[in-house]
Protein backbone atom coordinates (compact mmCIF):
# COMPACT_ATOMS: atom_id res chain seq x y z
CA UNK A 1 0.00 0.00 0.00
CA UNK A 2 1.03 3.89 -1.09
CA UNK A 3 2.03 5.58 2.20
CA UNK A 4 0.52 9.65 1.91
CA UNK A 5 2.93 11.94 2.89
CA UNK A 6 3.35 15.77 3.28
CA UNK A 7 3.81 17.68 -0.01
CA UNK A 8 7.22 17.81 0.18
CA UNK A 9 7.69 14.16 1.03
CA UNK A 10 5.74 13.48 -2.24
CA UNK A 11 8.01 15.51 -4.06
CA UNK A 12 10.86 13.50 -3.09
CA UNK A 13 9.03 10.28 -3.67
CA UNK A 14 8.04 11.31 -6.88
CA UNK A 15 11.56 12.32 -8.22
CA UNK A 16 13.30 9.21 -6.99
CA UNK A 17 11.18 7.46 -9.00
CA UNK A 18 11.65 9.53 -12.11
CA UNK A 19 14.87 9.40 -11.59
CA UNK A 20 15.56 5.89 -11.02
CA UNK A 21 13.76 4.66 -13.64
CA UNK A 22 14.94 7.04 -15.93
CA UNK A 23 18.37 5.64 -14.90
CA UNK A 24 17.47 1.79 -15.74
CA UNK A 25 16.79 3.17 -19.08
CA UNK A 26 19.60 4.90 -19.90
CA UNK A 27 21.11 1.74 -19.05
CA UNK A 28 19.28 -0.13 -21.17
CA UNK A 29 20.02 1.99 -24.15
CA UNK A 30 23.53 1.54 -23.59
CA UNK A 31 23.48 -2.14 -23.37
CA UNK A 32 22.93 -2.68 -27.24
CA UNK A 33 21.36 -6.19 -25.89
CA UNK A 34 19.70 -8.04 -29.41
CA UNK A 35 16.80 -9.50 -28.79
CA UNK A 36 16.26 -10.92 -32.25
CA UNK A 37 16.60 -14.02 -31.39
CA UNK A 38 14.95 -14.24 -28.12
CA UNK A 39 12.94 -17.57 -27.11
CA UNK A 40 10.04 -16.80 -25.30
CA UNK A 41 9.25 -21.02 -25.06
CA UNK A 42 12.15 -22.19 -23.25
CA UNK A 43 13.77 -19.81 -21.16
CA UNK A 44 13.79 -18.10 -17.38
CA UNK A 45 13.88 -14.23 -18.67
CA UNK A 46 10.46 -13.96 -16.65
CA UNK A 47 13.14 -14.43 -13.77
CA UNK A 48 15.66 -11.97 -14.47
CA UNK A 49 16.91 -9.16 -13.02
CA UNK A 50 19.22 -6.32 -12.79
CA UNK A 51 19.26 -4.11 -9.74
CA UNK A 52 21.25 -0.47 -9.53
CA UNK A 53 22.50 1.16 -6.66
CA UNK A 54 21.27 4.45 -7.27
CA UNK A 55 22.46 8.19 -5.94
CA UNK A 56 23.02 11.63 -6.88
CA UNK A 57 26.80 11.09 -6.55
CA UNK A 58 27.00 8.18 -8.97
CA UNK A 59 24.83 10.14 -11.72
CA UNK A 60 27.14 12.73 -12.15
CA UNK A 61 30.20 10.59 -11.44
CA UNK A 62 29.30 8.44 -14.51
CA UNK A 63 28.28 11.28 -16.62
CA UNK A 64 25.02 10.30 -17.01
CA UNK A 65 22.33 12.17 -19.35
CA UNK A 66 20.54 12.68 -15.94
CA UNK A 67 23.26 15.60 -15.66
CA UNK A 68 21.11 17.81 -17.54
CA UNK A 69 18.76 17.49 -14.86
CA UNK A 70 20.97 20.04 -12.62
CA UNK A 71 17.95 21.74 -11.15
CA UNK A 72 16.38 18.65 -9.94
CA UNK A 73 19.65 16.25 -8.90
CA UNK A 74 21.26 19.46 -7.31
CA UNK A 75 20.05 19.94 -3.59
CA UNK A 76 18.93 16.55 -4.03
CA UNK A 77 20.08 13.71 -2.77
CA UNK A 78 18.96 10.58 -3.98
CA UNK A 79 20.68 7.60 -2.24
CA UNK A 80 18.66 4.57 -3.38
CA UNK A 81 18.74 1.30 -5.50
CA UNK A 82 15.89 0.00 -7.90
CA UNK A 83 15.63 -3.57 -9.37
CA UNK A 84 14.41 -4.14 -12.97
CA UNK A 85 12.90 -7.11 -13.53
CA UNK A 86 12.60 -9.42 -17.25
CA UNK A 87 14.88 -6.62 -19.21
CA UNK A 88 14.66 -8.89 -22.05
CA UNK A 89 10.99 -9.47 -22.21
CA UNK A 90 10.14 -5.98 -21.39
CA UNK A 91 12.43 -4.69 -23.97
CA UNK A 92 11.04 -7.85 -26.47
CA UNK A 93 6.84 -6.01 -25.66
CA UNK A 94 8.10 -2.67 -26.61
CA UNK A 95 9.80 -3.53 -29.88
CA UNK A 96 6.43 -5.16 -30.16
CA UNK A 97 4.95 -1.55 -29.68
CA UNK A 98 8.03 0.24 -31.56
CA UNK A 99 8.32 2.09 -28.33
CA UNK A 100 11.46 3.30 -27.96
CA UNK A 101 13.29 3.04 -24.35
CA UNK A 102 14.11 6.70 -25.11
CA UNK A 103 10.68 7.71 -25.50
CA UNK A 104 9.50 6.63 -22.15
CA UNK A 105 12.81 8.06 -20.93
CA UNK A 106 12.27 11.54 -22.40
CA UNK A 107 8.56 10.92 -20.81
CA UNK A 108 9.53 10.41 -17.35
CA UNK A 109 12.83 13.13 -16.99
CA UNK A 110 12.35 14.70 -13.72
CA UNK A 111 12.26 18.10 -15.09
CA UNK A 112 9.68 16.94 -17.30
CA UNK A 113 7.65 16.11 -14.24
CA UNK A 114 8.77 18.04 -11.17
CA UNK A 115 5.68 20.19 -11.34
CA UNK A 116 3.39 18.72 -12.99
CA UNK A 117 3.07 15.21 -11.24
CA UNK A 118 -0.44 14.22 -11.14
CA UNK A 119 -1.88 11.71 -8.64
CA UNK A 120 -4.95 9.81 -8.49
CA UNK A 121 -5.71 6.76 -6.64
CA UNK A 122 -6.72 3.70 -8.31
CA UNK A 123 -7.99 0.38 -7.83
CA UNK A 124 -7.57 -1.11 -4.30
CA UNK A 125 -5.57 1.65 -3.61
CA UNK A 126 -2.42 1.76 -6.09
CA UNK A 127 -1.24 4.83 -7.16
CA UNK A 128 -0.88 6.07 -10.81
CA UNK A 129 1.54 9.06 -11.77
CA UNK A 130 0.95 10.62 -14.89
CA UNK A 131 3.75 11.77 -17.16
CA UNK A 132 3.45 15.62 -17.89
CA UNK A 133 3.40 14.06 -21.51
CA UNK A 134 0.67 12.13 -21.00
CA UNK A 135 2.10 9.14 -22.66
CA UNK A 136 2.95 7.18 -19.89
CA UNK A 137 1.39 5.92 -16.97
CA UNK A 138 3.22 4.37 -13.97
CA UNK A 139 0.77 2.27 -11.24
CA UNK A 140 2.20 0.52 -7.92
CA UNK A 141 1.42 -3.02 -7.67
CA UNK A 142 1.22 -5.14 -4.87
CA UNK A 143 3.97 -7.77 -3.82
CA UNK A 144 1.30 -10.69 -4.58
CA UNK A 145 0.58 -9.30 -8.32
CA UNK A 146 4.05 -8.29 -9.19
CA UNK A 147 4.66 -12.77 -8.51
CA UNK A 148 1.71 -13.55 -10.68
CA UNK A 149 3.03 -11.44 -13.18
CA UNK A 150 6.78 -12.45 -13.29
CA UNK A 151 5.82 -16.51 -12.03
CA UNK A 152 2.76 -17.28 -14.33
CA UNK A 153 1.62 -14.31 -16.64
CA UNK A 154 4.78 -12.60 -18.02
CA UNK A 155 6.07 -15.16 -20.64
CA UNK A 156 2.43 -16.06 -21.79
CA UNK A 157 1.51 -12.42 -22.31
CA UNK A 158 4.80 -11.91 -24.17
CA UNK A 159 3.47 -14.76 -26.81
CA UNK A 160 -0.06 -14.09 -26.64
CA UNK A 161 0.74 -10.08 -27.25
CA UNK A 162 4.00 -11.23 -30.33
CA UNK A 163 0.47 -13.67 -31.99
CA UNK A 164 -2.36 -11.05 -31.41
CA UNK A 165 -0.86 -7.78 -32.00
CA UNK A 166 -4.88 -6.23 -32.31
CA UNK A 167 -5.54 -7.74 -28.37
CA UNK A 168 -7.16 -5.17 -26.84
CA UNK A 169 -5.05 -5.58 -23.43
CA UNK A 170 -3.54 -2.77 -22.03
CA UNK A 171 0.28 -3.18 -22.81
CA UNK A 172 2.89 -3.01 -20.04
CA UNK A 173 6.33 -1.54 -21.19
CA UNK A 174 8.48 -2.37 -17.58
CA UNK A 175 8.08 -3.56 -13.79
CA UNK A 176 10.55 -2.07 -11.04
CA UNK A 177 11.52 -2.05 -7.32
CA UNK A 178 12.43 1.66 -6.42
CA UNK A 179 13.80 1.88 -2.79
CA UNK A 180 14.02 5.76 -2.26
CA UNK A 181 15.62 8.09 0.45
CA UNK A 182 12.96 8.22 2.26
CA UNK A 183 13.61 4.49 2.73
CA UNK A 184 9.82 3.33 1.41
CA UNK A 185 10.01 0.55 -1.50
CA UNK A 186 7.48 -0.37 -3.39
CA UNK A 187 6.56 -1.84 -6.88
CA UNK A 188 5.76 -0.21 -10.14
CA UNK A 189 4.84 -0.85 -13.33
CA UNK A 190 5.10 1.35 -16.78
CA UNK A 191 1.90 1.04 -18.94
CA UNK A 192 0.75 3.22 -22.06
CA UNK A 193 -1.61 6.11 -21.15
CA UNK A 194 -4.12 5.15 -23.76
CA UNK A 195 -6.41 8.40 -23.64
CA UNK A 196 -3.78 10.70 -22.37
CA UNK A 197 -3.33 12.90 -25.02
CA UNK A 198 -7.01 13.03 -25.89
CA UNK A 199 -7.60 14.07 -22.14
CA UNK A 200 -8.90 17.70 -23.12
CA UNK A 201 -11.40 16.11 -25.75
CA UNK A 202 -13.03 13.11 -22.96
CA UNK A 203 -16.84 12.95 -23.09
CA UNK A 204 -16.98 9.91 -20.38
CA UNK A 205 -15.09 7.61 -18.99
CA UNK A 206 -16.59 3.93 -18.42
CA UNK A 207 -15.10 1.07 -16.32
CA UNK A 208 -17.14 -2.01 -17.26
CA UNK A 209 -17.81 -5.70 -16.24
CA UNK A 210 -20.58 -7.26 -16.87
CA UNK A 211 -22.09 -6.70 -13.91
CA UNK A 212 -25.38 -5.02 -12.34
CA UNK A 213 -24.15 -5.53 -8.85
CA UNK A 214 -22.63 -2.02 -7.03
CA UNK A 215 -21.82 -0.75 -10.63
CA UNK A 216 -22.98 2.38 -9.98
CA UNK A 217 -21.60 6.00 -10.03
CA UNK A 218 -23.38 8.67 -8.24
CA UNK A 219 -23.23 11.90 -10.00
CA UNK A 220 -26.62 13.98 -8.93
CA UNK A 221 -25.55 17.18 -8.40
CA UNK A 222 -22.57 16.88 -10.18
CA UNK A 223 -21.35 19.74 -13.08
CA UNK A 224 -20.62 18.04 -16.37
CA UNK A 225 -16.72 19.36 -16.31
CA UNK A 226 -16.64 17.61 -13.29
CA UNK A 227 -18.71 14.39 -14.68
CA UNK A 228 -16.61 13.60 -17.71
CA UNK A 229 -13.35 12.81 -16.19
CA UNK A 230 -15.23 10.23 -13.47
CA UNK A 231 -14.82 6.65 -14.01
CA UNK A 232 -18.43 5.62 -14.44
CA UNK A 233 -19.48 2.26 -14.47
CA UNK A 234 -22.30 -0.66 -15.99
CA UNK A 235 -25.01 1.08 -14.41
CA UNK A 236 -24.45 4.63 -15.57
CA UNK A 237 -23.75 3.03 -19.10
CA UNK A 238 -27.03 1.48 -19.33
CA UNK A 239 -28.37 4.35 -18.28
CA UNK A 240 -27.11 7.08 -20.48
CA UNK A 241 -25.12 5.10 -23.59
CA UNK A 242 -26.99 1.82 -23.26
CA UNK A 243 -24.77 1.08 -26.65
CA UNK A 244 -21.68 1.05 -28.17
CA UNK A 245 -22.49 2.69 -31.59
CA UNK A 246 -20.47 1.03 -34.51
CA UNK A 247 -20.91 -0.13 -38.17
CA UNK A 248 -21.29 -3.51 -38.58
CA UNK A 249 -17.39 -4.70 -39.24
CA UNK A 250 -16.57 -2.77 -36.03
CA UNK A 251 -19.26 -4.34 -33.54
CA UNK A 252 -18.06 -7.67 -35.11
CA UNK A 253 -14.31 -7.51 -35.06
CA UNK A 254 -14.60 -5.90 -31.12
CA UNK A 255 -16.68 -8.84 -30.06
CA UNK A 256 -14.25 -10.86 -31.39
CA UNK A 257 -11.27 -9.88 -29.66
CA UNK A 258 -12.80 -9.34 -26.58
CA UNK A 259 -13.80 -13.02 -26.79
CA UNK A 260 -10.42 -13.74 -27.65
CA UNK A 261 -8.63 -11.95 -24.63
CA UNK A 262 -10.88 -13.27 -22.01
CA UNK A 263 -10.70 -16.99 -23.00
CA UNK A 264 -6.73 -16.34 -22.67
CA UNK A 265 -7.27 -14.41 -19.32
CA UNK A 266 -9.59 -17.46 -18.27
CA UNK A 267 -6.92 -19.55 -19.13
CA UNK A 268 -4.11 -17.95 -16.68
CA UNK A 269 -7.17 -17.97 -13.93
CA UNK A 270 -7.41 -14.34 -14.25
CA UNK A 271 -11.03 -12.88 -13.48
CA UNK A 272 -12.21 -9.16 -12.29
CA UNK A 273 -11.27 -7.09 -15.07
CA UNK A 274 -12.86 -4.45 -17.40
CA UNK A 275 -13.46 -2.91 -20.12
CA UNK A 276 -12.33 0.94 -20.20
CA UNK A 277 -14.22 2.86 -22.97
CA UNK A 278 -12.96 6.31 -23.09
CA UNK A 279 -15.22 8.52 -25.26
CA UNK A 280 -14.14 11.35 -27.06
CA UNK A 281 -14.91 13.56 -29.27
CA UNK A 282 -12.55 15.74 -32.35
CA UNK A 283 -13.07 18.59 -34.16
CA UNK A 284 -12.22 18.28 -38.03
CA UNK A 285 -8.97 19.63 -37.46
CA UNK A 286 -7.58 17.29 -35.09
CA UNK A 287 -9.33 14.49 -37.01
CA UNK A 288 -6.98 15.36 -39.96
CA UNK A 289 -4.35 15.73 -38.35
CA UNK A 290 -4.93 11.90 -37.46
CA UNK A 291 -6.84 10.19 -39.83
CA UNK A 292 -7.54 10.45 -44.08
CA UNK A 293 -9.28 13.59 -44.20
CA UNK A 294 -12.63 11.34 -45.56
CA UNK A 295 -13.25 9.38 -42.43
CA UNK A 296 -16.10 11.97 -41.78
CA UNK A 297 -17.49 11.08 -44.74
CA UNK A 298 -17.18 7.00 -44.01
CA UNK A 299 -18.90 7.31 -41.10
CA UNK A 300 -21.71 9.63 -42.22
CA UNK A 301 -22.31 6.73 -45.15
CA UNK A 302 -22.28 4.47 -42.60
CA UNK A 303 -24.99 5.56 -39.93
CA UNK A 304 -26.85 6.38 -43.47
CA UNK A 305 -27.11 3.08 -44.18
CA UNK A 306 -28.42 1.96 -41.04
CA UNK A 307 -30.89 4.77 -41.29
CA UNK A 308 -31.94 3.74 -44.96
CA UNK A 309 -32.95 -0.07 -43.51
CA UNK A 310 -35.02 1.34 -40.48
CA UNK A 311 -36.80 3.88 -42.56
CA UNK A 312 -37.43 0.95 -45.68
CA UNK A 313 -38.44 -1.58 -42.80
CA UNK A 314 -35.75 -3.91 -44.45
CA UNK A 315 -33.97 -5.76 -41.79
CA UNK A 316 -30.74 -8.04 -43.01
CA UNK A 317 -29.08 -10.68 -40.87
CA UNK A 318 -25.89 -8.81 -40.81
CA UNK A 319 -24.92 -4.95 -42.46
CA UNK A 320 -22.67 -5.60 -45.66
CA UNK A 321 -20.24 -2.38 -45.34
CA UNK A 322 -17.29 -2.11 -47.70
CA UNK A 323 -13.88 -3.20 -46.71
CA UNK A 324 -12.24 -0.10 -46.41
CA UNK A 325 -14.65 1.43 -43.73
CA UNK A 326 -12.50 -1.01 -41.05
CA UNK A 327 -10.13 1.34 -38.93
CA UNK A 328 -7.10 -1.27 -40.05
CA UNK A 329 -7.48 0.62 -43.46
CA UNK A 330 -7.66 4.09 -41.73
CA UNK A 331 -4.09 5.86 -42.54
CA UNK A 332 -2.59 7.59 -39.71
CA UNK A 333 -0.86 10.45 -40.41
CA UNK A 334 0.64 11.28 -37.32
CA UNK A 335 3.07 8.85 -35.76
CA UNK A 336 2.47 9.64 -32.40
CA UNK A 337 -0.97 7.79 -32.55
CA UNK A 338 0.35 5.05 -34.79
CA UNK A 339 0.31 2.27 -31.91
CA UNK A 340 -3.38 3.58 -30.58
CA UNK A 341 -4.95 2.21 -33.79
CA UNK A 342 -5.78 -1.23 -32.12
CA UNK A 343 -7.43 1.22 -29.27
CA UNK A 344 -9.18 3.14 -31.96
CA UNK A 345 -13.20 2.18 -32.64
CA UNK A 346 -15.08 4.87 -34.15
CA UNK A 347 -18.77 6.17 -33.24
CA UNK A 348 -21.60 6.50 -35.91
CA UNK A 349 -22.34 9.93 -34.64
CA UNK A 350 -20.32 13.40 -35.32
CA UNK A 351 -16.37 13.13 -34.51
CA UNK A 352 -17.07 10.53 -31.88
CA UNK A 353 -14.20 8.11 -31.28
CA UNK A 354 -14.22 5.14 -28.82
CA UNK A 355 -10.89 4.33 -27.07
CA UNK A 356 -11.27 1.03 -25.67
CA UNK A 357 -9.04 -1.33 -23.70
CA UNK A 358 -9.19 -4.38 -21.26
CA UNK A 359 -7.81 -3.30 -17.89
CA UNK A 360 -6.44 -4.94 -14.30
CA UNK A 361 -6.05 -8.30 -15.36
CA UNK A 362 -3.25 -9.01 -12.81
CA UNK A 363 -6.55 -10.78 -10.12
CA UNK A 364 -6.60 -14.51 -10.01
CA UNK A 365 -9.06 -16.73 -8.84
CA UNK A 366 -7.28 -17.34 -5.45
CA UNK A 367 -8.20 -19.04 -2.05
CA UNK A 368 -9.41 -15.71 -0.55
CA UNK A 369 -11.29 -15.07 -3.97
CA UNK A 370 -12.99 -18.72 -3.41
CA UNK A 371 -13.79 -17.67 0.59
CA UNK A 372 -15.07 -14.47 -0.75
CA UNK A 373 -17.26 -15.83 -3.72
CA UNK A 374 -18.73 -18.23 -0.75
CA UNK A 375 -19.80 -15.68 1.62
CA UNK A 376 -21.12 -13.67 -1.38
CA UNK A 377 -23.59 -16.32 -2.32
CA UNK A 378 -25.18 -16.00 0.94
CA UNK A 379 -25.82 -12.57 0.71
CA UNK A 380 -26.41 -12.10 -2.64
CA UNK A 381 -29.50 -13.56 -4.52
CA UNK A 382 -27.97 -13.52 -8.39
CA UNK A 383 -24.67 -15.16 -7.36
CA UNK A 384 -23.71 -14.38 -11.42
CA UNK A 385 -23.86 -10.72 -11.12
CA UNK A 386 -21.00 -10.61 -7.73
CA UNK A 387 -17.24 -9.93 -9.44
CA UNK A 388 -15.78 -12.62 -7.31
CA UNK A 389 -16.46 -15.22 -9.12
CA UNK A 390 -14.88 -18.01 -10.96
CA UNK A 391 -12.54 -17.04 -13.88
CA UNK A 392 -14.67 -18.99 -16.23
CA UNK A 393 -17.93 -18.02 -15.12
CA UNK A 394 -16.26 -14.44 -15.78
CA UNK A 395 -15.45 -14.69 -18.62
CA UNK A 396 -18.97 -15.73 -20.18
CA UNK A 397 -20.47 -13.17 -18.51
CA UNK A 398 -18.04 -10.49 -19.84
CA UNK A 399 -18.53 -11.58 -23.32
CA UNK A 400 -22.06 -11.75 -23.33
CA UNK A 401 -22.14 -7.87 -21.95
CA UNK A 402 -19.88 -6.74 -24.84
CA UNK A 403 -22.20 -8.56 -27.33
CA UNK A 404 -25.32 -7.27 -26.12
CA UNK A 405 -23.85 -3.94 -26.30
CA UNK A 406 -22.03 -4.74 -29.69
CA UNK A 407 -25.53 -6.33 -31.52
CA UNK A 408 -26.66 -4.45 -34.56
CA UNK A 409 -29.60 -5.03 -33.10
CA UNK A 410 -29.16 -2.94 -30.09
CA UNK A 411 -27.74 -0.38 -32.10
CA UNK A 412 -30.61 -0.15 -34.32
CA UNK A 413 -32.93 0.48 -31.36
CA UNK A 414 -30.30 3.02 -30.03
CA UNK A 415 -30.36 4.70 -33.22
CA UNK A 416 -34.31 4.71 -33.84
CA UNK A 417 -34.39 6.69 -30.30
CA UNK A 418 -31.99 9.16 -30.97
CA UNK A 419 -32.88 9.85 -34.71
CA UNK A 420 -36.96 9.93 -33.05
CA UNK A 421 -37.66 6.64 -35.20
CA UNK A 422 -39.52 4.55 -32.85
CA UNK A 423 -42.22 4.75 -34.23
CA UNK A 424 -41.13 1.91 -36.91
CA UNK A 425 -41.56 -1.21 -36.53
CA UNK A 426 -39.37 -4.03 -37.65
Amino acid sequence: MFQTFPESKNIILSTDIFISICYCLEKQMKSNININNINLKNSNHQYETIEYEISTSKIIQEKSILINEEKILYGHKLNGNCIEYAPLIFKFLRKLDNIREIEIFESMLPKNNYNLLKESEGKGGSLFLSTSDKKFILKTISSEELELFRNKLLIELAQYFQENNNSLLCRIYGIYKVKNTLEKEFNLLIMKNNYGIFENNVLSIFDLKGSKLNRYVNIRGLKYNDIKYLILKDNNFLETEKVLLLNNINSKKLSEIVEKDSKFLAKMNIMDYSLLVVKIELNDDELIKIFDTDFKIKNILDLQIILNEIKEEKVKPQLILREEYNPNNIRFLNENYENLRKFFYPCLYNNILYLISIIDYLQTYSLFKVIETQFKRIKVKNYNEISSIDAESYKDRFIDFVKKITSQKSIKERIKAIEGLDYVIL
